[in-house]
C-alpha cells in the first residue's frame, strides 16, 4: 500500500535528560502506523527484535507462543489495530508477526494473572494447551 509522502513529522519535547522523541502522525490507521514506523525506524528495527527475545526468554516461552496468544486473541481486538500494526511494520521493516508477537504480551500476561499462576522457575516452559477455554500450564502449580 502507498502512503502520501508525509502528513507526519518527529520532534523532541522536554528537556535536558527528560527529553524524548514525539510523532505527530495522521491518516488512516495503516498510514499512521506506516509514517510512525517510518519516523522511528531505527529505534523499533533496534528495540522490538531485542526486547522480544529478552522477553521470551525472562517468561521461558516455548517459540511461537506469543504468535499463538495473537492469532487467538486477535479476532477480538479493534480492526484498526491490525491495520496500524501493518502499517508500522512496512514503514519501519520489523516483520508484522514479529509486531503481533510483542503486543501479544500483555495478552499472555493477562492470562496468567486470570488463571492465579506464578511463573515458572528453572526448566519449566509455558505453553498454551488446546482447549475450549484457553489457559496455559507451566508445569507447577496454581496458587
Amino acid at each position: 500500500m502507498q502512503c502520501p509522502p508525509s502528513p507526519g513529522h518527529r520532534t523532541e519535547v522536554g528537556h535536558g535528560d527528560s527529553q524524548f522523541p514525539l510523532a505527530v502522525v495522521r491518516g488512516t490507521p495503516y498510514e499512521m502506523g506506516h509514517h510512525l514506523g517510518r519516523l522511528f525506524t531505527r529505534e523499533i528495527q533496534a528495540f522490538v527484535p531485542v526486547a522480544l527475545d529478552g522477553i521470551g526468554q525472562e517468561l521461558k516461552l516455548a517459540p511461537g507462543v506469543l504468535n499463538e496468544v495473537w492469532s487467538r486473541t486477535s479476532s477480538y481486538g479493534d480492526d484498526r489495530l491490525e491495520q496500524e500494526l501493518a502499517g508500522l511494520a512496512d514503514g519501519s521493516g520489523v516483520p508484522l508477526s514479529t509486531l503481533q508477537a510483542l503486543h501479544a504480551v500483555p495478552l499472555l500476561m493477562a492470562l496468567f494473572v486470570q488463571q492465579h499462576c506464578r511463573l515458572g522457575r528453572g526448566d519449566r516452559r509455558w505453553t498454551l494447551v488446546p482447549n475450549p477455554k484457553p489457559r496455559l500450564e507451566h508445569g507447577g502449580r496454581c496458587a
